[in-house]
């Protein structure tokens, strides 16, 4: 029994050493499937460092992309200098021409093409003007609001009772004698000249007017009115016209010179709170200069009458025969033969 039990213990000593080779046949592949999975493990991150550098390599593809790009011109100088082959061989036949160009037929005609260049661009020169003065003429025959941006050549105003705005006019403006009523320009400009030939109200509002010509037919009085930015140069008054700055922006001139003429007759002209830079009275004249007109200048050359209560800052004597209600401060003639200014009070 005891060899038994002997027996018995030593199986399973047997058995039991048995499965602790084999747990540690297991446990020795366990850990060399870990170290194998370990390499495995950082062997990718090398891996992604390659992954980095994939995306530097498109970035290299550009720079060839733009490099194939260069040959381009490349083709395009060998296609120059293809065509420089071309003319290669057109020497060859020019032997034949050469002979032509010695008897200076050439130069002649670039002798010739200058002054062709010069008419050419004097021709130019006409065009460009003959353009300027090419616009369309308009007539207006009934009164009314007329706001619309556009630019004309010549203008006439048949009618009155009419508003012109934001008109701009190349050539000049005429009113008629027959029309009646009040004409306002707003914001208009008059490049040439501005014919009154009837006795109405005008009204220039924020306008640029070349020059002013009042000549009324039935010689009667042609008021003018200057209100806001307007401005004007000469007033030639060949007829009675009132003038009035009342409503003038104080930083703008409106009217700047007057200047009565043309024939024998007596003419009136008034001014009412106005500033002129100068006035010269070519024919027999009764200058009104009320409270609040200044008149730098004041040359007479014809024998008038100045009255009212503004101010004269030079009188400059051409004529004998002047009488004057307004003192001026200061006096001047053109020649000793001109008798003295008879100056009166009210």
């Amino acid at each position: 029994m005891n060899e038994k039990n002997r027996s018995n213990k030593l199986l399973t000593t047997i058995v039991v050493l048995l499965v602790l080779v084999l747990i540690c046949m297991f446990l020795l592949m366990g850990t060399i499937l870990l170290s194998t999975q370990m390499q495995a493990e950082q062997e990718p991150v090398p891996q992604s460092s390659s992954v980095q550098e994939e995306p530097e390599l498109p970035v290299s593809a550009p720079v060839q992309e733009v490099q194939p790009s260069q040959p381009e011109p490349e083709e395009v100088e060998e296609s120059s200098s293809s065509q420089q082959e071309i003319p290669i061989p057109e020497p060859r036949p020019a032997p034949q021409p050469q002979p032509q160009p010695q008897p200076q037929a050439q130069p002649q005609p670039q002798t010739q093409a200058q002054p062709q260049a010069s008419s050419s661009s004097s021709s130019a020169s006409q065009q460009e003007s003959s353009q300027s003065s090419e616009y369309q003429t308009k007539t207006y025959t009934k009164g009314g609001y007329f706001d619309s941006k556009k630019t004309y050549g010549d203008v006439s105003i048949k009618e009155g009772d009419i508003l012109l705005a934001n008109k701009t006019i190349k050539g000049d403006l005429t009113i008629s004698r027959y029309a009646e009523g009040d004409i306002t320009l707003e914001n208009c400009t008059v490049e040439g000249t501005l014919y009154i030939k009837g006795g109405q109200t005008v009204v220039l509002a924020d306008s640029r007017i070349g020059k002013i010509v009042v000549k009324d037919y039935d010689e009667r009085e042609a008021k003018i009115f200057a209100e806001g930015l307007t401005r004007t140069s000469t007033i030639t008054a060949y007829t009675d016209v009132r003038l009035d700055e009342s409503g003038l922006d104080p930083k703008r001139n409106g009217f700047s010179e007057v200047t009565t003429d043309g024939g024998d007759s007596f003419v009136s002209i008034v001014l009412n709170d106005v500033t002129l830079t100068n006035v010269t009275l070519k024919k027999e004249t009764e200058l009104l200069v009320d409270f609040g007109s200044v008149i730098e200048k004041l040359r007479v050359s014809k024998p008038s009458v100045i009255d009212g209560d503004g101010s004269i800052e030079l009188l400059v004597i051409s004529s004998n025969d002047i009488i004057s209600y307004i003192e001026p401060t200061k006096e001047e003639k053109t020649s000793q033969r001109y008798d003295e200014v008879d100056y009166r009070t009210h």
